[in-house]
């Protein structure tokens, strides 16, 4: 079966021990053969070679199943948001939202403030200190909403929509400012958004 390659995204000035000690940038991407995902880094240099996540990620999974993209990074390129079954019960047949750290020594499915794991959609946004995280589900007002959650002590807090006030129906793939007092979203009347800005800086700060 044909291998389709689909870019993720995203630019990160990172440490990265696993691979190099340079402070050099990281573009995150996903290939897909229809049955499998895996997922991948290159350094952002002519001539780099792309390395596969997908080992490490395995290598701490407890649990049987398929890990599912987008696969983004944060802007320091030292927390990746993911979707997996891998890494709680819960998500047994249904990807959940994971995060790893840089080195992969430390992955966990995301447990809400409700005790409940968060099956997204599409792009989740991970902050450079690992403790706030954006994402999209249909548990809003709108057939898709953009929440926020974060992680207070040990625990993560119970979602907040930020889109209540959107006139869009769909508000998805949201992404981090790399100041990370705003978002950017896309929103749409239909399944096929377009790009909207959307200040919330607030709501972390």
């Amino acid at each position: 079966m044909k291998t389709k390659l689909f870019i993720a995204f995203t630019f990160a000035f990172i440490g990265w021990s696993n691979f190099t000690k340079a402070q050099l940038s990281q573009i995150v991407f996903e290939s897909d053969t229809g049955s499998t995902t895996n997922f991948w880094s290159v350094i952002a240099t002519p001539g780099a070679l792309p390395l596969e996540l997908t080992p490490f990620i395995n290598a701490q999974a407890v649990l049987p199943g398929n890990n599912q993209g987008p696969i983004t990074i944060s802007h320091n390129g030292q927390w990746y948001a993911f979707l997996s079954e891998r890494f709680d019960n819960a998500c047994a047949g249904w990807s959940c939202l994971t995060i790893a750290d840089s080195n992969f020594a430390n992955i966990i499915s995301i447990l809400d403030g409700n005790g409940n794991v968060i099956h997204n959609e599409g792009v989740a946004s991970i902050t450079n200190d690992g403790r706030t995280i954006i994402y999209s589900s249909d548990q809003g007002t709108h057939a898709r909403d953009i929440f926020i959650i974060h992680k207070i002590g040990n625990n993560w807090t119970v979602p907040l929509i930020l889109t209540s006030n959107s006139t869009y129906a769909y508000n998805i793939n949201g992404r981090f400012s790399y100041d990370e007092t705003k978002i950017i979203f896309q929103g749409q009347s239909t399944t096929f958004p377009r790009g909207v800005n959307y200040d919330c800086g607030f709501q972390w700060n």
